[in-house]
Parts: C-alpha cells; sequence; structure tokens
C-alpha cells in the first residue's frame, strides 16, 4: 500500500469512527422523537446496558487507536499530533463511561439497590 492509499484508508476509518461517535453523543439535544432512534440504533452496543456487550464497545475503541499506532510502525502512513488527540479522545471517551458505568454497577451491588438500569 502506497502513502497515498494508507492516508485514504487512515482518513476514512476516522472518518466513520468520528461520525459514529458523534453520533452516540447527540441523543441529548436531539428532539424527544429522534432521541429514541439514535438510542435504539446504539442499544447492542451502549455502555449504559451495563452487560457483557460494554466490553465489546471497549474493544471496539481499541481499533482506531491500534490503527493509529501501527501505521508508522508498518510505513503504510504517519501520523500526527490529530491522529493521535483523536483516537485518543475516542478512546479515552469510551474507557471512561466504562469504568464509571462499571463503578456505579458496583456501588449498587454493594448498597443493595441492584444498579441503575
Amino acid at each position: 500500500m502506497n502513502g497515498r492509499n494508507g492516508r485514504l484508508v487512515w482518513y476514512g476509518l476516522l472518518a466513520v469512527t468520528s461520525g459514529v461517535f458523534v453520533l452516540a453523543m447527540l441523543p441529548p439535544v436531539l428532539p424527544a422523537s429522534l432521541q429514541g432512534v439514535v438510542r435504539e440504533g446504539f442499544a447492542p452496543v451502549c455502555h449504559q446496558l451495563l452487560g457483557p456487550y460494554s466490553r465489546y464497545a471497549l474493544l471496539g475503541a481499541l481499533v482506531p487507536l491500534g490503527l493509529d499506532w501501527m501505521g508508522p510502525l508498518l510505513s503504510l502512513w504517519g501520523n500526527g499530533p490529530v491522529s493521535r488527540a483523536l483516537t485518543g479522545l475516542l478512546f479515552g471517551s469510551v474507557a471512561a463511561s466504562y469504568v464509571t458505568a462499571q463503578l456505579l454497577h458496583r456501588k449498587a451491588r454493594t448498597s443493595g439497590t441492584g444498579g441503575p438500569e
């Protein structure tokens, strides 16, 4: 893969993952009718389920981060501060949500309330 194709792949992956990230953050600012549609779309992988699917979201957030790291290592493309910041922001946001959900679940179990739904 030459440099131009590598950049196109990288920009395509970045666009897709960024689009999914932005879409997942939209429900609080959308009208009520659209909030349900977006939430239902993300329901199988949403961290709010507190189930086994949240781990897959966390692992999925590692994909862009790993690609950003592997591209220069394999001489497929270069990365810079912007790509590092964006992939780090994506993973950090998902990881923070995952950890927060796990802590809330653990606290709820120890207090006997059953946890957030």
